[in-house]
Protein backbone atom coordinates (compact mmCIF):
# COMPACT_ATOMS: atom_id res chain seq x y z
CA UNK A 1 0.00 0.00 0.00
CA UNK A 2 1.60 3.00 -0.95
CA UNK A 3 1.20 6.77 1.14
CA UNK A 4 -1.71 8.07 -0.57
CA UNK A 5 -4.04 4.96 0.21
CA UNK A 6 -2.22 4.40 4.03
CA UNK A 7 -3.10 7.90 4.17
CA UNK A 8 -6.91 7.85 3.42
CA UNK A 9 -7.67 5.07 5.56
CA UNK A 10 -6.57 6.71 8.73
CA UNK A 11 -9.65 8.50 10.45
CA UNK A 12 -9.29 12.05 11.78
CA UNK A 13 -10.05 10.04 15.66
CA UNK A 14 -7.09 8.18 15.26
CA UNK A 15 -4.61 10.74 14.31
CA UNK A 16 -3.68 11.08 18.13
CA UNK A 17 -2.84 7.36 18.24
CA UNK A 18 -1.01 6.91 14.82
CA UNK A 19 2.59 7.14 16.97
CA UNK A 20 3.90 3.77 15.70
CA UNK A 21 5.44 4.23 19.08
CA UNK A 22 6.42 0.23 18.91
CA UNK A 23 9.77 0.28 20.92
CA UNK A 24 12.52 -1.61 18.93
CA UNK A 25 15.24 -2.49 22.00
CA UNK A 26 18.69 -3.68 21.28
CA UNK A 27 19.76 -4.69 25.39
CA UNK A 28 20.13 -1.03 25.83
CA UNK A 29 19.17 1.25 23.70
CA UNK A 30 15.09 1.55 23.28
CA UNK A 31 13.80 3.55 19.97
CA UNK A 32 10.45 4.73 19.57
CA UNK A 33 8.94 6.26 16.70
CA UNK A 34 6.25 8.83 16.02
CA UNK A 35 5.31 9.50 12.22
CA UNK A 36 2.28 11.83 13.50
CA UNK A 37 3.00 15.43 11.99
CA UNK A 38 4.22 13.93 8.40
CA UNK A 39 0.95 11.82 8.36
CA UNK A 40 -1.19 14.79 8.93
CA UNK A 41 0.38 17.26 7.21
CA UNK A 42 0.96 14.59 4.71
CA UNK A 43 -2.82 14.20 4.22
CA UNK A 44 -3.76 17.81 4.63
CA UNK A 45 -1.54 18.91 2.13
CA UNK A 46 -2.59 15.95 -0.59
CA UNK A 47 -6.29 16.01 -0.32
CA UNK A 48 -6.82 19.61 0.77
CA UNK A 49 -8.71 19.03 4.27
CA UNK A 50 -8.57 22.12 6.05
CA UNK A 51 -10.69 21.09 8.86
CA UNK A 52 -8.04 19.24 10.18
CA UNK A 53 -5.35 22.34 10.68
CA UNK A 54 -6.24 23.15 14.06
CA UNK A 55 -5.60 19.12 15.12
CA UNK A 56 -2.22 19.06 13.42
CA UNK A 57 -1.72 22.39 15.49
CA UNK A 58 -2.56 20.35 18.86
CA UNK A 59 0.00 17.56 17.72
CA UNK A 60 3.24 17.75 20.04
CA UNK A 61 5.42 17.34 16.91
CA UNK A 62 3.83 20.07 15.34
CA UNK A 63 4.70 22.41 18.48
CA UNK A 64 8.08 20.95 18.72
CA UNK A 65 8.62 22.02 14.82
CA UNK A 66 7.60 25.63 15.15
CA UNK A 67 9.39 26.21 18.55
CA UNK A 68 12.40 25.08 16.70
CA UNK A 69 11.57 27.47 13.92
CA UNK A 70 10.99 30.11 16.28
CA UNK A 71 14.62 29.99 17.98
CA UNK A 72 15.82 31.32 14.51
CA UNK A 73 12.97 33.53 13.11
CA UNK A 74 10.88 35.65 15.79
CA UNK A 75 7.62 35.49 13.12
CA UNK A 76 7.27 31.56 13.22
CA UNK A 77 4.17 30.65 15.68
CA UNK A 78 0.63 29.16 15.28
CA UNK A 79 -0.50 31.77 13.36
CA UNK A 80 2.18 31.84 10.96
CA UNK A 81 2.23 28.16 10.56
CA UNK A 82 -1.71 28.23 9.86
CA UNK A 83 -1.75 31.03 7.23
CA UNK A 84 1.13 29.24 5.41
CA UNK A 85 -0.56 25.94 5.34
CA UNK A 86 -4.01 27.43 4.50
CA UNK A 87 -2.47 29.60 1.94
CA UNK A 88 -0.66 26.67 -0.24
CA UNK A 89 -3.65 24.55 -0.15
CA UNK A 90 -4.86 27.61 -2.26
CA UNK A 91 -2.16 27.14 -5.05
CA UNK A 92 -0.18 30.29 -3.70
CA UNK A 93 3.30 30.50 -1.95
CA UNK A 94 2.84 32.41 1.04
CA UNK A 95 4.67 35.63 1.76
CA UNK A 96 5.99 34.70 4.77
CA UNK A 97 7.05 31.18 3.65
CA UNK A 98 8.57 30.41 7.27
CA UNK A 99 7.78 26.46 6.67
CA UNK A 100 8.34 25.95 3.14
CA UNK A 101 4.63 24.60 3.13
CA UNK A 102 3.94 25.32 -0.62
CA UNK A 103 7.25 23.67 -1.61
CA UNK A 104 6.39 20.15 0.12
CA UNK A 105 2.93 19.95 -1.43
CA UNK A 106 4.72 20.21 -4.54
CA UNK A 107 7.09 16.92 -3.76
CA UNK A 108 4.32 14.98 -2.30
CA UNK A 109 5.68 11.76 -4.19
CA UNK A 110 9.04 12.19 -3.35
CA UNK A 111 7.93 12.41 0.17
CA UNK A 112 5.26 9.31 -0.24
CA UNK A 113 8.71 7.21 -1.17
CA UNK A 114 10.75 8.36 1.24
CA UNK A 115 8.49 7.46 4.01
CA UNK A 116 7.53 4.50 2.79
CA UNK A 117 11.39 3.51 2.92
CA UNK A 118 11.52 4.08 6.33
CA UNK A 119 8.29 1.74 7.37
CA UNK A 120 10.18 -0.88 5.05
CA UNK A 121 13.35 -0.56 6.70
CA UNK A 122 12.55 0.33 10.33
CA UNK A 123 14.32 -2.78 11.41
CA UNK A 124 17.78 -2.18 9.64
CA UNK A 125 17.33 1.93 10.77
CA UNK A 126 17.44 0.89 14.25
CA UNK A 127 20.44 -1.79 13.64
CA UNK A 128 22.37 0.96 12.70
CA UNK A 129 21.90 3.38 14.90
CA UNK A 130 22.61 0.97 17.77
CA UNK A 131 25.84 0.14 15.74
CA UNK A 132 26.76 3.62 15.62
CA UNK A 133 26.27 4.23 19.70
CA UNK A 134 27.14 1.32 20.74
CA UNK A 135 31.20 2.25 21.04
CA UNK A 136 30.11 5.22 23.62
CA UNK A 137 27.47 3.02 26.00
CA UNK A 138 28.68 1.71 29.25
CA UNK A 139 27.12 -1.78 30.42
CA UNK A 140 24.87 0.47 32.81
CA UNK A 141 23.80 3.04 30.52
CA UNK A 142 19.93 3.17 29.04
CA UNK A 143 18.99 5.17 26.19
CA UNK A 144 15.56 5.24 25.80
CA UNK A 145 14.31 8.16 22.69
CA UNK A 146 11.63 8.84 20.38
CA UNK A 147 12.70 9.35 16.67
CA UNK A 148 9.71 12.28 15.36
CA UNK A 149 9.63 12.43 11.42
CA UNK A 150 8.15 16.35 10.43
CA UNK A 151 7.06 17.69 7.87
CA UNK A 152 7.28 21.59 7.05
CA UNK A 153 10.31 23.28 9.56
CA UNK A 154 12.96 24.69 9.20
CA UNK A 155 15.84 22.47 10.93
CA UNK A 156 16.44 19.09 9.12
CA UNK A 157 17.29 17.71 12.52
CA UNK A 158 17.38 18.82 15.92
CA UNK A 159 16.97 17.04 19.81
CA UNK A 160 15.99 18.31 22.82
CA UNK A 161 15.46 15.55 26.01
CA UNK A 162 14.25 12.42 25.08
CA UNK A 163 13.30 12.83 21.60
CA UNK A 164 15.32 14.35 18.28
CA UNK A 165 13.06 15.12 14.97
CA UNK A 166 13.89 14.91 11.74
CA UNK A 167 11.93 16.85 8.83
CA UNK A 168 12.01 14.51 5.71
CA UNK A 169 11.93 17.66 3.35
CA UNK A 170 15.15 18.11 3.45
CA UNK A 171 16.04 14.57 2.28
CA UNK A 172 13.87 13.09 -0.15
CA UNK A 173 15.68 10.75 -2.32
CA UNK A 174 18.83 11.16 -0.36
CA UNK A 175 18.83 8.19 2.09
CA UNK A 176 22.29 8.15 3.53
CA UNK A 177 22.17 12.01 4.26
CA UNK A 178 18.77 10.73 6.28
CA UNK A 179 20.55 8.49 8.05
CA UNK A 180 23.65 10.58 8.75
CA UNK A 181 21.46 12.85 10.56
CA UNK A 182 19.80 10.29 12.14
CA UNK A 183 23.35 9.47 13.63
CA UNK A 184 24.40 13.01 14.64
CA UNK A 185 20.77 13.81 16.46
CA UNK A 186 20.94 10.44 18.16
CA UNK A 187 24.51 11.48 19.52
CA UNK A 188 23.12 14.77 20.71
CA UNK A 189 20.10 12.28 22.92
CA UNK A 190 23.25 10.32 24.24
CA UNK A 191 25.49 13.19 25.25
CA UNK A 192 22.13 14.97 27.09
CA UNK A 193 20.85 11.79 28.72
CA UNK A 194 23.43 9.53 29.56
CA UNK A 195 26.53 11.74 30.39
CA UNK A 196 27.18 15.69 30.71
CA UNK A 197 27.16 14.15 34.48
CA UNK A 198 29.17 17.38 35.43
CA UNK A 199 26.56 19.21 34.55
CA UNK A 200 25.67 19.08 38.32
CA UNK A 201 28.23 21.61 39.32
CA UNK A 202 27.04 24.86 37.06
CA UNK A 203 24.81 26.26 39.60
CA UNK A 204 28.11 27.51 40.99
CA UNK A 205 28.90 29.17 38.23
CA UNK A 206 28.15 33.25 38.03
CA UNK A 207 26.34 34.07 35.27
CA UNK A 208 28.89 35.28 32.77
CA UNK A 209 30.69 32.10 33.34
CA UNK A 210 27.74 30.50 32.83
CA UNK A 211 27.45 31.33 29.28
CA UNK A 212 30.82 30.69 28.57
CA UNK A 213 30.28 27.26 29.46
CA UNK A 214 27.06 26.77 27.86
CA UNK A 215 29.12 28.12 25.16
CA UNK A 216 31.81 25.27 25.53
CA UNK A 217 29.32 22.82 26.09
CA UNK A 218 27.59 23.39 22.79
CA UNK A 219 30.80 23.42 21.14
CA UNK A 220 31.69 19.95 22.20
CA UNK A 221 28.20 17.90 21.90
CA UNK A 222 27.84 19.93 17.79
CA UNK A 223 31.36 19.21 17.79
CA UNK A 224 31.58 15.51 18.25
CA UNK A 225 28.02 14.89 16.67
CA UNK A 226 29.43 16.35 14.09
CA UNK A 227 32.76 14.10 13.85
CA UNK A 228 30.84 10.94 14.47
CA UNK A 229 28.23 12.05 11.56
CA UNK A 230 30.47 12.86 8.77
CA UNK A 231 28.77 13.23 5.25
CA UNK A 232 32.87 13.26 3.65
CA UNK A 233 32.75 9.79 4.52
CA UNK A 234 29.88 8.84 1.74
CA UNK A 235 30.93 7.84 -1.37
CA UNK A 236 28.67 8.91 -4.62
CA UNK A 237 26.79 11.56 -3.11
CA UNK A 238 23.02 12.42 -3.84
CA UNK A 239 21.98 16.37 -3.88
CA UNK A 240 22.12 16.79 0.03
CA UNK A 241 24.93 15.01 0.81
CA UNK A 242 26.46 17.06 -1.66
CA UNK A 243 25.48 20.47 -0.20
CA UNK A 244 26.15 18.96 3.12
CA UNK A 245 29.95 17.87 1.63
CA UNK A 246 30.07 21.38 0.26
CA UNK A 247 29.32 22.82 4.18
CA UNK A 248 32.18 20.93 5.68
CA UNK A 249 34.56 21.97 3.07
CA UNK A 250 33.53 25.65 3.42
CA UNK A 251 34.21 25.52 7.46
CA UNK A 252 37.60 23.31 6.78
CA UNK A 253 38.56 26.28 4.56
CA UNK A 254 38.08 28.61 6.78
CA UNK A 255 39.11 27.23 10.08
CA UNK A 256 41.71 29.15 11.71
CA UNK A 257 39.05 31.95 11.28
CA UNK A 258 35.98 30.00 12.89
CA UNK A 259 38.65 29.71 15.61
CA UNK A 260 39.19 33.17 16.25
CA UNK A 261 35.36 33.78 16.11
CA UNK A 262 35.56 30.81 19.19
CA UNK A 263 37.79 32.85 20.88
CA UNK A 264 36.35 36.18 20.28
CA UNK A 265 32.71 34.94 21.91
CA UNK A 266 34.75 34.02 24.88
CA UNK A 267 36.29 37.36 25.20
CA UNK A 268 33.00 38.74 24.99
CA UNK A 269 31.46 36.98 27.42
CA UNK A 270 33.76 37.25 29.83
CA UNK A 271 34.02 40.86 29.70
CA UNK A 272 31.24 42.45 28.52
CA UNK A 273 28.79 41.49 31.36
CA UNK A 274 25.90 42.90 29.31
CA UNK A 275 26.30 39.77 26.98
CA UNK A 276 24.88 37.03 27.41
CA UNK A 277 24.69 33.74 25.36
CA UNK A 278 21.84 34.43 23.02
CA UNK A 279 23.89 37.44 22.05
CA UNK A 280 26.27 35.19 20.50
CA UNK A 281 24.82 31.36 19.97
CA UNK A 282 23.43 31.82 16.17
CA UNK A 283 26.63 33.40 15.17
CA UNK A 284 28.45 29.85 15.85
CA UNK A 285 25.72 27.54 15.97
CA UNK A 286 23.03 28.41 13.14
CA UNK A 287 23.02 27.89 9.44
CA UNK A 288 22.68 30.94 8.65
CA UNK A 289 26.58 31.41 9.33
CA UNK A 290 26.88 28.13 8.12
CA UNK A 291 27.38 26.77 11.89
CA UNK A 292 31.02 27.35 12.03
CA UNK A 293 31.48 26.10 15.34
CA UNK A 294 30.69 22.79 14.55
CA UNK A 295 33.52 22.33 12.57
CA UNK A 296 35.86 24.09 15.64
CA UNK A 297 34.63 21.45 17.92
CA UNK A 298 35.25 18.22 14.80
CA UNK A 299 38.72 19.52 14.52
CA UNK A 300 39.21 19.53 17.72
CA UNK A 301 37.85 15.74 18.10
CA UNK A 302 40.27 14.99 15.25
CA UNK A 303 42.97 15.90 16.73
CA UNK A 304 42.09 14.36 20.02
CA UNK A 305 41.51 11.32 18.68
CA UNK A 306 44.57 11.57 16.71
CA UNK A 307 46.88 11.58 20.22
CA UNK A 308 44.63 9.84 22.25
CA UNK A 309 43.11 6.75 19.75
CA UNK A 310 39.62 5.84 18.73
CA UNK A 311 36.68 5.86 20.76
CA UNK A 312 38.63 8.27 23.00
CA UNK A 313 35.32 10.64 23.32
CA UNK A 314 34.08 7.75 25.19
CA UNK A 315 36.05 9.39 27.94
CA UNK A 316 35.62 13.05 27.17
CA UNK A 317 31.38 12.64 27.34
CA UNK A 318 31.95 12.16 31.06
CA UNK A 319 34.28 15.39 31.39
CA UNK A 320 33.59 19.09 31.61
CA UNK A 321 33.84 20.34 27.92
CA UNK A 322 36.76 22.92 29.68
CA UNK A 323 38.71 19.64 29.93
CA UNK A 324 38.13 19.19 26.14
CA UNK A 325 39.45 22.37 25.38
CA UNK A 326 42.44 21.98 27.35
CA UNK A 327 42.75 19.11 26.29
CA UNK A 328 43.00 20.19 22.54
CA UNK A 329 45.00 23.23 23.45
CA UNK A 330 48.06 20.83 24.47
CA UNK A 331 47.98 18.76 21.28
CA UNK A 332 47.58 21.54 19.41
CA UNK A 333 50.89 23.54 20.97
CA UNK A 334 52.62 19.66 19.37
CA UNK A 335 51.77 20.43 15.78
CA UNK A 336 53.11 22.26 13.14
CA UNK A 337 50.77 23.51 11.10
CA UNK A 338 48.60 26.46 13.27
CA UNK A 339 46.75 27.10 10.08
CA UNK A 340 44.67 22.91 10.57
CA UNK A 341 45.12 23.37 14.04
CA UNK A 342 44.78 26.85 15.41
CA UNK A 343 46.35 27.32 19.09
CA UNK A 344 43.90 29.52 21.70
CA UNK A 345 45.23 32.57 23.00
CA UNK A 346 46.81 32.50 26.24
CA UNK A 347 43.91 34.59 28.25
CA UNK A 348 41.32 32.76 26.32
CA UNK A 349 42.57 29.66 27.67
CA UNK A 350 43.14 31.33 31.59
CA UNK A 351 39.53 31.87 31.04
CA UNK A 352 38.37 28.63 30.23
CA UNK A 353 40.37 27.22 33.04
CA UNK A 354 38.47 29.44 35.55
CA UNK A 355 35.33 27.43 34.88
CA UNK A 356 37.37 24.33 36.60
CA UNK A 357 36.79 25.06 39.72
Amino acid sequence: MNTVSRVKVISCSLFFFILLQIPATSQNVTLKFDYSNFLLTYKILKEGDVTLSDSLLKLPATQKLINQAARFNNAANNITFKDELLTSLSGKGSQNNIFNLYKIKQNLDSLSELYDYIINNQEFIERHLYNKLFPYLHASDNLNTTIIFLIGGTSDGFAEGYYYCLDLVYFMEDIDAMKLLLEHEAFHILQANVYNKHDKNINQLQSYELGIYTLLKDLFNEGTASFIANPLNIQNPKPYTKWFQSKYKLNFRRIDENFELLQSMIIRLFYDKECNYNNVYNLGFSGKWESPLYYVGLRMCELIEKKEGQFILNEYLRKSPVEFIVAYQKYAKMEDNTKQYPVFTTECISIVRKLLK
